[in-house]
């Protein structure tokens, strides 16, 4: 066990030196590991706070993942957003005047 206090959504860092997790307060979790002949996990820390989704089940929504090069990308898709988004169009022209 990698937690102190339960999780879900595991997921790990391409290199395999990291576990991933979401954590019952909804942040996402990082625990240092090394494999080898024994398993051996270090401390959970928080990484981020998640947005609160309405997606209800968590395992019907992957809210979170890590790229390659380290960055995390979060899902939106549930989320409500905090203004309404403009599309511009054209913006080039708009550039020019």
């Amino acid at each position: 066990m990698v937690s102190v206090n339960g999780g879900s959504e595991p997921f790990w860092r391409h290199n395999g030196q990291e576990l991933f997790f979401v954590s019952p307060e909804n942040w996402v979790m990082a625990v240092g590991v090394k494999a080898g002949g024994k398993f051996d996990a270090g401390l959970p820390t928080r990484r981020f706070e998640l947005p609160r989704s309405n997606c209800g089940v968590r395992d019907e929504c992957r809210a979170v993942d890590v790229t390659r090069d380290g960055r995390f990308l979060v899902s939106t898709a549930n989320f409500a957003p905090a203004a309404p988004m403009r599309v511009i169009t054209n913006w080039s022209s708009i550039l020019n005047k």
